[in-house]
């Protein structure tokens, strides 16, 4: 049983808050835009608030035996496996990396679904104005369109939209508390796992894999880069705009943040990092 009701995302919110320094307006106030509407999908989720945003959505497979709810009621229908592709790119990309990321679990580890009770993946695009993040909420699955200068459409990268997912399969798996070291584990496998989604497509030895999280949708404008790096943790990227990756590549400088919202690397707290080097 899905032990979570929690935000996943797979911006971190320093990050965010960096783009607040910009000299650009507009950057700033989709930053802006993301971090607030981010904080009000917390309080719905606390208090059962609905949004009444219409974005497509997405379905793969059958209805699950899971009842779940969805704070997007209003959601038109946009692609189901057994409807014709949709004309939005969108749609499309969030399709394939849905279904893509239920193979894997299938094929590699005879699990039906995330849950492993062939539970159906739905997922929302175009959500918000600009909002520059994506996030998996214990049920589904919600991409924002980026600012396009910082962050592409966030449908854009498989191993963006395997992460997610792997959130689902962890909350139905370890029960870990999203806190601390334990929520530490929980995003360090959704990166693993998100990596070995896209490596698995493209048949990939692991030597041959880039072991990068979000290079396909992080700052288009800047060639060579990455949320983060399971190769070479602390250097996904370096630049002006955003500094230089923080995440540790060995215990030694090992971080203690604060349990909070604040204290967070890719959403959780105190990330270890795991320089993978087989494939599974």
């Amino acid at each position: 049983m899905c032990r979570t009701s929690r935000l996943n995302c797979i911006i971190p919110p320093y990050l965010l808050k960096k783009l607040l320094e910009s000299e650009d307006s507009e950057v700033r106030q989709a930053a802006l835009d993301t971090m607030l509407t981010t904080a009000r999908l917390r309080v719905s989720e606390r208090f059962g608030r609905p949004s009444p945003a219409r974005p497509p959505l997405v379905r793969v497979g059958a209805p699950s035996s899971t009842a779940r709810r969805s704070f997007l009621p209003f959601a038109v229908m946009a692609r189901t496996e057994d409807g014709p592709e949709s004309a939005d790119e969108s749609v499309n990309r969030a399709f394939d990396g849905l279904g893509l990321t239920r193979d894997f679990y299938k094929e590699v580890f005879q699990r039906n679904s995330i849950d492993g009770r062939g539970m159906r993946l739905e997922g929302y695009v175009h959500f918000g104005m600009k909002f520059e993040n994506a996030f998996w909420d214990g049920r589904q699955m919600v991409f924002g369109d980026g600012d396009g200068k910082r962050f592409g459409n966030l449908t854009g990268s498989l191993d963006v939209i395997a992460h997610e997912l792997t959130h689902g399969v962890t909350d139905h798996t370890s029960g870990f508390e999203y806190h601390n070291q334990s929520g530490a584990l929980n995003e360090s496998m959704s990166d693993v796992f998100g990596s070995l989604v896209k490596q698995w497509s493209l048949k990939q030895l692991a030597e041959e894999a880039d072991w990068l999280i979000g290079a396909d949708v992080w700052t288009p404008e800047i060639d060579a880069d990455a949320l983060r790096s399971m190769k070479a943790p602390g250097h996904a990227y370096n630049n002006a705009l955003f500094g230089k990756d923080p995440q540790p590549d060995r215990m030694s400088k090992f971080i203690h943040l604060p349990d909070n919202e604040d204290g967070t690397t890719a959403g959780c707290t105190s990330t270890p990092v795991f320089r993978t080097r087989r494939s599974s």
